[in-house]
């Protein structure tokens, strides 16, 4: 039973179990049938809508796709109620510079006449700007942007103890907390056991054992 007021650890100590939940869980991921379930108060949580899996903490973007699509939809949405005469304006001052430009060189163009808000944007190049100081920070700021953007609400990571110190991961859970999610992390090999969380072990002989 994962809680979003404390963070869960199951440690599966069989390889080729581990091997097996984690194959599982990358097919659902892939949006593919598998066998383990995850539900929110009797509703089925779909892995590859509602959830992130990460691997490897070195690899996640602040600015991966999923994050600027819908900083970009909610950036419209905005634009739309409040500032759709400025996007008007914007457009009216491009098209007049492209066709000065037209009769500044001896070639014909053709361009589009519409622009809207996502266009500028991605001409722009908007994106999030966090000032990182190291792949730690940068962790921190995924879940969190994951989280507000994208509407993630269950996070489950890949032996994560293997790449934060015990005092970093009290902090990741105690920053994660406060955003209400789910976190589930998944061990091959028993480390140590914090306080804040709540660890579940499935042992070789498939008996599953609460450690706190």
């Amino acid at each position: 039973m994962l809680s979003d007021e404390q963070p869960t650890t199951l440690i599966i100590e069989s390889e080729l179990s581990y091997a097996t939940f984690l194959h599982d869980l990358w097919e659902q991921k892939m949006g593919r049938n598998g066998e383990a379930v995850f539900s929110e108060r009797e509703k089925e949580i779909q892995l590859n809508k509602s959830a992130d899996i990460i691997w490897n903490p070195f690899c996640v973007d602040c600015n991966d796709r999923k994050v600027i699509t819908k900083l970009y939809q909610a950036m419209k949405e905005q634009s739309d109620e409040m500032l759709s005469e400025k996007i008007s304006e914007i457009t009216m001052g491009i098209l007049d510079y492209l066709e000065q430009m037209e009769g500044m060189i001896p070639y014909p163009l053709d361009y589009s006449a519409d622009l809207d808000c996502i266009g500028l944007f991605k001409l722009m190049d908007v994106k999030m700007d966090y000032k990182e100081d190291g792949y730690y920070d940068n962790f921190v700021n995924y879940i969190k942007t994951i989280h507000r953007i994208c509407g993630i609400g269950l996070f489950i990571f890949v032996s994560l103890k293997s790449y934060f110190t015990e005092g970093q991961l009290e902090e990741i859970y105690k920053d994660l907390m406060y955003e209400k999610v789910y976190i589930l992390d998944i061990e091959n090999v028993q480390k140590n056991i914090l306080s804040c969380e709540k660890t579940i072990l499935l042992d070789r002989d498939c008996c599953i054992i609460e450690m706190n």
